[in-house]
Order: structure tokens, then sequence, then C-alpha cells
């Protein structure tokens, strides 16, 4: 017989005690961290609820929120339009092009989660209800 069989025998016998040891120990942080998990999550859940609800009962105010939105999505796209032209004027070769493209895309990236987490409320505001219920049932299976 071999020596690494003789120590694989002698190694998993202490191992596999102490995996025993440890695994309710494990499983207690993993089920407290979950349990945190749902509660900041029903937490941010509540406070969407909170928003949707005001722009739903204000619909100046969400007028007003979609109109930021625009100018945020406008001023994003001027800027990297400006940006992207001093890199690739400045920076000779490859490197300014590789600059200025990446700049872009890295605002294209910034533009599309804006603009997706303003499409998200507006389904939300105007399917109210629906999200309203949602939520409730999230609560519901969350606090079992």
């Amino acid at each position: 017989m071999s020596t690494d069989f003789w120590l694989g025998l002698l190694l998993s016998i202490p191992l596999s005690i102490l995996a025993n040891l440890l695994t309710p120990k494990l499983e207690t942080l993993w089920a407290h961290h979950s349990q945190h998990r749902a509660k900041k999550r029903l937490q941010k859940l509540r406070r969407d609820l909170d928003a949707v609800q005001r722009y739903r009962d204000n619909p100046q105010a969400f007028t007003e929120y979609l109109l930021i939105i625009v100018i945020k999505v406008a001023y994003a796209t001027g800027s990297v339009g400006v940006f992207s032209l001093v890199v690739d004027t400045f920076i000779p070769g490859s490197i300014g092009l590789i600059a200025s493209r990446l700049l872009s895309i890295l605002a294209g990236l910034l533009i599309v989660r804006v603009s997706s987490q303003a499409l998200d409320t507006f389904q939300r505001v105007r399917n109210y209800d629906d999200y309203q219920k949602e939520i409730e049932q999230l609560t519901e299976q969350t606090t079992k």
C-alpha cells in the first residue's frame, strides 16, 4: 500500500469530525444571513411601493420624475459624445480609440440602467393595483 492511501486515511477521519462539528454552526449562520437578506429586500420593496404610490397619487410629481430621467439621459449622452471626441482627439492611435469606445460602452450601460429603472417605475405606476398585490404576496411569503 502506498503512502498516499495512508495519508488520505489519516486525514479523512479528522476532516470528517471537523465537518460534523462545523455543519450546525454554518447552517445557523446561513439561516441568519438569509433572514437578514429577506428583511432588507422587504424593506426595499416597501420603499419602492411607497414611491410608486406617491407617484400614482401625484401625477405632477411623476411627470417631473420622468422629465428628470430624460434630462439625465440627454446629459449623459452629450457628455459622452464630448469626452469621446476629446479622448479621440488628444490621445493618438489605438489607445485613444479603445478609451473612447470603452467610455461609450460604460455610458451606454448607465443610460440603459437609468432608462430601465424609469420604465419599471412607469409600469408599476400604471399597474399599481397589481404591483401592490404582488408586494403584499411577497410580504406574506417573507414573514412566514
